[in-house]
């Protein structure tokens, strides 16, 4: 009997898939609060630059700094959301050490967010080709709140049923101060 060449091929290339197998390893609680360490970190590099930003045309470079900044941080807090997403669902006791956690990182999210509200005349004067850099902070305020919100919803998921219901209390109050600070970059 003759096998088509193509089931031939795809009885070798079975084998193989096993070696190339990508195996996602489950998650826990620390893997969670690792992400929220990252954000911290992460949050707080962010705030040191905008501290000493100035603006004008000298500032358009630190204006682009602070956006690669935030994009990192973009991209931290979605590295968060794909280790909450490979994490069981959480017992009590890691649902509390996690809202704790989350409870105090709003701190930090608050404070970074009223230091790019302060800064938002020195936006104003960083010139990026024609535009200034506000327009830039808009777009990255803009997918912060959205991959936060991600992150927020994913958490929420994983918490004890007991202590879902503060899941609205915490993301809904970082997500007010994102909606502040968009409008005032609009």
């Amino acid at each position: 009997m003759i096998l088509p060449l193509h089931l031939i091929v795809l009885a070798n290339l079975l084998p193989l898939q096993a070696v190339f197998a990508v195996h996602h390893q489950a998650r826990s609680v620390d893997d969670m609060l690792s992400g929220l360490d990252s954000i911290d970190n992460q949050l707080g590099t962010l705030s040191n630059s905008l501290q000493g930003f100035e603006g004008g045309l000298d500032g358009t470079l630190a204006a682009l700094q602070i956006q690669g900044q935030t994009m990192d941080l973009v991209h931290v807090i979605d590295d968060a959301t794909a280790a909450t997403n490979q994490t069981s669902n959480l017992n009590k006791n890691d649902s509390i050490t996690l809202t704790n956690r989350v409870a105090k990182l709003q701190d930090v999210i608050f404070s970074t967010l009223d230091l790019l509200e302060a800064k938002k005349p020195a936006f104003d004067t960083a010139v990026l080709g024609v535009a200034s850099a506000s327009i830039l902070v808009k777009a990255d305020l803009d997918a912060l709140r959205s991959s936060t919100a991600i992150l927020g919803r994913a958490i929420v998921q994983r918490l004890d049923r007991s202590l879902q219901n503060l899941g609205p209390l915490l993301t809904g109050n970082i997500d007010f101060h994102f909606v502040h600070a968009i409008q005032l970059y609009s």
